[in-house]
């Protein structure tokens, strides 16, 4: 059926495609599959072509179609006619109002989706501040993040196989919500078991920057054996006696921050 594709069709376009889908390229594909082409919208018009600009300017081949309920129609109905070999059915999503609707909606439901989770970033914010202030007696701090939006609230596990338990430690560097930044570090350490975590204040409240960097990088590296910058090189266990006894820190998922890679203590 290629060649006779379009047999029996005239089919006429208005609006701009683009270079590469210009009106005479339009043309030939159409004539070539046995089609014919029609540079107004007439009686014999079986088919017409349109882009979303030029279907909601109202144009004049629009307007005398609707009045001859000649099919207006994305340019997808042609090529996915002309990639398939077989003619598609003019309608449904290949009605040019049906697509203009579609991506109302699509535009729609992303818009809701951001607000969702715009939404849900600020629930989890507030939730993060409100433990904080609870931990510090203070509504002052927040999770500090640097610029490439990495959050340092990282949580270390150690497992014992033997005795089928794990125990965490969630490492916290903590800022303050107004200027000039203070800071301070700490570590909630949660035993095996149902036994109550314990909190250590590694700084004291609003410490200077260069503190509290200090302080979560030893915590971070007496737990692990490694250096804050070397996280993601795999555990460094010095001797035998120390395998199973060092906390793991795991690479966050793909797509997510990991913090800032080159100089870590200057990750303001």
């Amino acid at each position: 059926m290629g060649r006779h594709l379009f047999n029996g069709l005239t089919i006429a376009a208005t609006g701009d495609f683009g270079p590469l889908r210009s009106h005479p390229v339009l043309q030939q594909w159409v004539e070539r599959r046995g089609g014919t082409w029609s540079h107004n919208v007439t009686h014999r018009t079986t088919h017409l072509l349109c882009t979303k600009e030029a279907y909601n300017r109202n144009e004049g081949m629009v307007r005398v179609a609707r009045l001859r309920t000649i099919p207006i129609l994305s340019l997808d109905w042609l090529e996915d006619s002309n990639t398939a070999g077989l003619l598609k059915p003019a309608r449904g999503t290949y009605l040019i109002a049906s697509a203009i609707k579609n991506a109302k909606t699509q535009k729609k439901i992303k818009k809701l989706i951001k607000e969702i989770s715009i939404q849900q970033q600020l629930e989890a914010f507030e939730k993060e501040c409100q433990e904080l202030a609870t931990l510090l007696c203070s509504d002052r701090y927040q999770i500090h993040r640097d610029f490439t939006g990495f959050a340092y609230n990282i949580i270390l596990v150690r497992l014992d196989v033997l005795r089928n338990t794990s125990e965490r430690c969630i490492l916290k560097l903590c800022a303050t919500h107004e200027t000039p930044k203070g800071y301070t570090c700490l570590l909630i350490h949660h035993p095996p078991g149902k036994l109550p975590a314990e909190t250590v204040s590694l700084t004291r409240k609003r410490c200077d920057w260069f503190t509290a960097w200090a302080a979560f990088e030893k915590a971070f590296k007496d737990k692990t054996k490694l250096d804050w910058k070397d996280r993601f090189s795999g555990s460094k266990v010095d001797d035998e006696d120390d395998d199973g006894k060092v906390f793991v820190y795991a690479r966050p998922k793909i797509g997510e921050p990991v913090g800032f890679l080159a100089d870590d203590g200057f990750s303001l």
